[in-house]
């Protein structure tokens, strides 16, 4: 009954902000190309459709320990490399509600550095873990409410958001293989890592932007809860006659809650030309998991990054953006250089 009365809610809301968008007095082509990157409000305007596009490489090459420490992973024999894509779309029911959805890809591999075991009388061993992660996220839904006034200095926005469990979360079965050779043996371990949650989740955020003529400075918190326990699967492996088979038992698990903060300085040096920099931190609050059978602590975990980056109106419609993201700080994370760009495009389907 609730989700039917939501649903509704939602309808009713969609079609009156179609027909407050037709009847706007504001041609939207005409208000995008007047329309700078750093005037450009935190949420779309009304009758706007956004599509967003973001691919990410991302080359993992520091770790930080417990005590926040970095260790290069080249020294430890480690690779890691990642591609994301971010999906995202953007509607303004109103000039102060704005609806989005987003989705993103995440393909990533890890390999560890070979160790070769050497037990006579028998052949030496050389043995390899190779951690494959892949898949959608979970999709995330959320409301942007604009705070009901405008001035060209200001703008803010609070956010609600809510996380569903639409991906899979438990891992694939693994696939570690026995190679023999001419007085050799290989083993590699091979596990497949899945991207989603599991659980669900509630997201409340707060936007604020200030902008003077070429300037303009921006910030963003949000915090993440997850609403309660989540249930996995963990495998187990037996060698029986050169073949491995494969088990797996549940067990449950809590994530964090998750805290966020960025700041962003954005520079207009061209009307069709701006360059951007900016700081983001993140922290994972401890959380529980019972993979071992018993409830074990997941220590928290906190990164710093600062990102530099420019932005091209190619149209009024087509935005384009690039940007580096260099990790400055953290703490039980395994963090990535990443290098993203992000293609915008925009309409005003209902004019």
């Amino acid at each position: 009954m609730g989700i039917r009365l939501g649903t509704i809610a939602l309808m009713a809301i969609l079609m009156t902000g179609i027909s407050f968008s037709g009847h706007t007095q504001v041609n939207g082509d005409s208000l995008l190309a007047n329309e700078r990157t750093i005037d450009r409000p935190l949420n779309v305007h009304q009758g706007q459709l956004r599509m967003t596009m973001e691919y990410d490489l991302m080359v993992n090459s520091t770790q930080f320990d417990d005590r926040g420490n970095s260790l290069d992973l080249s020294e430890q024999g480690l690779t890691n490399i990642g591609h994301a894509l971010l999906l995202e779309v953007n509607y303004g029911f109103f000039e102060f509600l704005q609806a989005s959805v987003r989705l993103r890809h995440l393909q990533e591999g890890q390999r560890e550095r070979s160790t070769t075991i050497i037990a006579p009388p028998g052949d030496p061993i050389n043995i390899t873990q190779v951690t494959e992660r892949a898949g959608w996220s979970d999709l995330d839904l959320s409301l942007g409410f604009k705070v009901p006034f405008y001035t060209q200095q200001y703008d803010f926005v609070f956010t609600l958001g809510h996380s569903l469990p639409t991906s899979a979360h438990e891992p694939g079965e693994p696939g570690h293989t026995i190679e023999n050779q001419a007085g050799f043996q290989t083993i590699t371990y091979r596990f497949r890592e899945r991207t989603g949650s599991g659980v669900r989740s509630w997201l409340l955020g707060l936007q604020g932007k200030i902008r003077g003529d070429r300037l303009a400075f921006s910030a963003n918190a949000n915090y993440r809860v997850y609403a309660g326990e989540g249930t996995s699967i963990a495998w187990s492996g037996r060698l029986n006659q050169g073949d491995i088979t494969y088990t797996h038992r549940p067990y449950a698990f809590q994530l964090g809650e998750e805290m966020g903060l960025q700041l962003v300085v954005e520079y207009q040096v061209f009307s069709f030309f701006t360059l951007f920099s900016g700081y983001a931190s993140e922290r994972v609050s401890e959380g529980w998991s019972g993979v071992t059978g018993r409830r074990v602590l997941v220590p928290s975990q906190q990164l710093s990054t600062v990102h530099l980056g420019a932005e091209v109106l190619a149209t009024p419609r087509l935005w384009i953006n690039q940007q580096v993201s260099i990790p400055l700080s953290g703490q039980n994370r395994l963090v990535p250089l990443t290098f993203s760009t992000r293609i915008l495009y925009n309409l005003f389907p209902f004019q």
